[in-house]
């Protein structure tokens, strides 16, 4: 499992991504997930989801990719 925290541009950096993902990887593991099979990623503003025209805090969040074993 990947968990990417993502912020918005000018609003934080790769470290706040990754502080979120962190707590999202923590509630994870409370809820019965091994947390060596929880990798955790910051990427700050490198890949938006909204365009320049929208609220920056549309790219705010926390996205969780589950990935084949191994």
């Amino acid at each position: 499992m990947r968990v990417e925290g993502h912020v918005e541009a000018g609003g934080g950096s790769e470290a706040d991504g990754r502080a979120m993902a962190e707590v999202m990887a923590k509630e994870l593991a409370l809820k019965g997930i091994d947390p060596k099979a929880i990798s955790v990623v910051g990427l700050g503003a490198t890949r938006p989801l909204a365009d320049a025209a929208a609220d920056p805090t549309d790219n705010r969040r926390v996205e969780i990719y589950l990935l084949p074993p191994g």
